[in-house]
């Protein structure tokens, strides 16, 4: 059997292991390419395989090599690297970011995990090319272990017994292989700049040297290769094609067998499909489309000369530039303090008024704890802790501020005030509980930081 044959095989098989991506599996495009000791699959569709690495594996193997590449374009990795460090990220940050993205494939093929190559990324598996331990808890998304590898790597800069974080374990000319074997392992060859030679142009210092991605595809992290070929047709039509006939295949298959395809392939499938909006640019619009009153903005005065006054004439009125006011009041409650809450709080202050100067914050539970003018979000400080009583935070800030608008952060288990406040109010809820969303005054405008039930 030939490797062409062998890849034919290949992708044939992924049939009998997940027959709802059979449809989505078939609609790639192939291309050949030698000496990169991989496969990997582009943004735009296009698997490529070195021959000698699929003559290498047998064909059940490679079913979950396909798979594994397949599912890197069905969760769109690249989209979401390329909303975190653009198309020409750091080399180390692309590595990562494979890593990352092979973790979650990893776990959504766990049914196929005795078909797994010995060189794959898995929960708890060690990763000597950034000398770290991926020792995380399971279920997370690509963003959130994309989050806790760095966290990792920076720690272990920081730790003495590291030295100059020069890389001890592999030399310089050891290059990550990508997405070989479904997994980042290291290969022998040395990375290539964009002008296709070997040398610096990936090794900006000693272990990013180690972790500079080399094969697999731009779909898993967002970066072309060289030898990619580009194929316009499938980011134009042929994705979505492919997305809804994948769509109606698991529906097709649930029938029969419920609860046999993983929760995240059909979540994945329902956001491209269906996106919804971001809900911190909701919460920017509404922050941005309170504060328009008419203090803000250009006022007209006579405090000011017009630019067109002619000297023979009374004096025109010019225009006068406001800055409307706004307070974030963050829930400082005990009901608030999980991690995740308060990273969603500490992005309301950060994007959702990141066009202010400056921005006013106030951390309440049962009364206001501090107050202070913030001109950068490390300056934030979390103080609370206790019960929550939003109802006297807003009154007190209404009073003694007067700002045009509020922005309150909280899970909305919370009193209210009994009228309406003079100014604006913007609810930036963390949580969805129906019972204390529908306790939210209908004078106030509710924007959700996280997706709603369905």
């Amino acid at each position: 059997m030939t490797p062409r044959e062998k890849l034919a095989a290949g992708r044939i098989r992924t049939f009998d292991y997940c027959p709802y991506l059979a449809s989505y599996v078939y609609s790639l495009k192939q291309q050949e390419v030698k000496g990169t000791g991989t496969c990997g699959i582009s943004k735009d569709g296009v698997l490529h395989w070195d021959p000698a690495f699929v003559d290498s594996l047998d064909v059940d193997t490679l079913a979950y090599v396909i798979l594994h590449e397949a599912l890197h374009l069905i969760f769109r990795h690249h989209a979401r690297a390329n909303e975190v460090y653009g198309e020409e990220p750091h080399p180390q940050d692309q590595f990562v970011m494979n890593v990352a993205g092979d973790l979650v494939i990893e776990q959504t093929l766990a049914f196929m995990r005795p078909l797994r190559p010995p060189a794959a990324v898995y929960i708890g598996a060690e990763c000597p090319q950034l000398g770290i331990s991926l020792d995380y808890p399971p279920n997370l998304d690509l963003l959130q272990y994309y989050g806790l590898i760095q966290a990792d790597i920076r720690k272990r800069k920081e730790d003495p017994s590291d030295g100059d974080g020069s890389p001890d374990q592999k030399s310089e000319d050891q290059a990550d292989g990508g997405e070989a074997g479904g997994g980042s392992q290291v290969s022998q060859k040395s990375p290539q700049n964009k002008s296709g030679k070997k040398g610096a142009a990936n090794k900006p210092n000693g272990r990013a040297a180690a972790c500079a991605p080399g094969g697999g595809g731009s779909a898993g992290d967002g970066v072309r290769r060289q030898s990619e070929k580009s194929d316009e047709s499938w980011a134009t039509f042929q994705e979505s094609l492919s997305a809804s006939k994948l769509e109606d295949a698991i529906q097709k298959h649930e029938l029969s067998q419920p609860g046999s395809v993983p929760g995240s392939l059909k979540e994945s499938i329902k956001a491209f499909l269906r996106p919804q909006p971001d809900p911190f640019e909701q919460l920017r619009s509404t922050v941005a489309t309170a504060t328009a009153s008419p203090l803000g903005g250009r006022m007209a005065t006579y405090r000011r000369l017009s630019r067109k006054q002619p000297a023979d004439l009374c004096r025109l009125r010019g225009q006068l530039t406001t800055q409307a006011s706004a307070v974030v009041i963050v829930d400082t409650s005990g009901s608030m303090g999980d991690r995740e809450t308060k990273e969603r709080a500490l992005e309301v202050i950060a994007r959702g008024l990141r066009k202010l100067k400056s921005v006013k914050v106030v951390c309440a539970d049962t009364h206001i704890r501090n107050s202070v003018k913030l001109q950068n979000i490390d300056q934030f400080e979390w103080e609370g802790g206790g019960g929550t009583s939003m109802d006297v935070a807003i009154e007190e800030v209404d009073k003694t501020d007067q700002p045009d608008s509020i922005v309150l952060i909280t899970d909305a288990a919370t009193d209210w005030p009994s009228r309406q406040p003079r100014a604006r109010v913007i609810v930036a809820l963390t949580h969805t509980d129906s019972y204390w969303r529908e306790r939210i005054p209908r004078w106030a405008k509710t924007v959700p930081l996280v997706s709603q039930e369905t």
